[in-house]
């Protein structure tokens, strides 16, 4: 069962969960009967007291309860490592999925502002990954700023023209053009 809810938490982008979700969820993963096989709620609640204990996970207001027993605050949030830093295991799994095109040996030494420049990876290596379509039309850079990261302007602006510098992407491997 942590296996199970260690996944879902790791799949989840938001960072908050009611508890109620959580488990239900979790029910859906595992299948009824299975979950009920392994302890049920109070495996559940077992878990993710050794999460909180971990510190992969926290109570985000502990005085509210889901009234069930033992009770759970009804809402939790995922937690990151101390320091800023990124858990070991996503940055390997960026590092080994990312497209070949998108290149983060500027980050290698730098997980601060790999934490910071997240968001732009996972989108720009969803676009690489999913949108082969891209490759047999050119359009102005704007277009292509909106289609990927739903702001037109990133892309022309100081700020992305610089994280592209990071990362090794120009307009043409994004087929547009400055207009």
């Amino acid at each position: 069962m942590l296996q199970n809810l260690k996944k879902i938490l790791s799949q989840q982008k938001k960072r908050g969960f009611f508890i109620k979700e959580l488990e239900d969820t979790l029910i859906v993963n595992m299948g009824k009967e299975n979950y009920y096989q392994l302890g049920g709620y109070a495996t559940f609640v077992s878990n993710i007291c050794f999460l909180i204990e971990k510190e992969e996970i926290a109570y985000v207001s502990p005085k509210i309860q889901n009234g069930l027993n033992p009770p759970l605050p009804i809402k939790i949030k995922k937690i990151y490592p101390k320091n800023d830093k990124i858990h070991t295991t996503h940055l390997q799994n960026l590092f080994n999925t990312v497209h070949p095109k998108i290149s983060l040996s500027y980050y290698q030494q730098s997980q601060i502002e790999l934490k910071n420049d997240y968001q732009y990876i996972d989108k720009l290596n969803h676009f690489f990954m999913t949108c082969k379509e891209f490759t047999h039309f050119e359009c102005s850079v704007n277009e292509r700023s909106f289609q990927i990261f739903n702001n037109e302007k990133f892309l022309s602006s100081s700020e992305g023209k610089s994280w592209l510098k990071k990362i090794n992407v120009n307009y043409t491997d994004l087929n547009c053009y400055e207009t």
